[in-house]
């Protein structure tokens, strides 16, 4: 089963990053790209399979890993802002262009 942890990174002093566990586990993590102020890194050695959405028209940027040390393979998301909003029912609503 695959859970979270939010844990302070453990090199960046006052950053937090998102452990993911697998049957709890460590197998990956989520943190700020720091090259991007919207941005976020998905890093595990553990990555199998890699899509999108056909629709997604965001950003997403796939890293063999063979650039860093060590070498980990990343999915690197930037996020914008699309109008879309979670509405007080709790579904996900854009608004009408009246």
């Amino acid at each position: 089963m695959i859970t979270f942890a939010l844990k302070p990174h453990s090199v960046l002093p006052g950053e937090n990053t998102v452990e993911i566990l697998f049957d709890g586990k460590v197998i990956g993590a989520i943190y700020p790209d720091r090259t991007k102020p919207n941005g976020i890194k998905v890093v595990s050695v553990h990555m199998q399979e890699k899509t999108k959405e056909p629709d997604f028209s965001g950003e997403v940027v796939i890293d063999d890993g063979q650039r860093s040390f060590p070498p980990i393979p990343s999915v690197n998301i930037t996020f914008v802002s699309s109008g879309w909003f979670i509405d007080e029912r709790g579904r996900i609503t854009k608004p009408s262009s009246n």
